[in-house]
């Protein structure tokens, strides 16, 4: 196994040391658009722990069953 193989893992879509921990503040243009699309969006996000969408209620594997 080499090294640092034991720390990874294989559903890591970044590998370590590629994406940045802090990133740079957003610009004035940056903030624009993100409000843009969170009015677009519907500008409210749902409380943590909460669900985000609606799951498929006859989804793929219950077809033909």
């Amino acid at each position: 196994m080499a090294h640092g193989e034991k720390d990874h893992d294989p559903g890591d879509s970044v590998p370590p040391g590629v994406a940045p921990k802090y990133p740079p503040p957003l610009t004035e243009e940056d903030q624009r658009v993100k409000r843009k699309l969170e009015q677009l969006g519907g500008g409210s996000r749902p409380e943590p722990g909460q669900p985000q969408g609606q799951a498929e209620t006859d989804g793929p594997e219950k077809r033909g069953s």
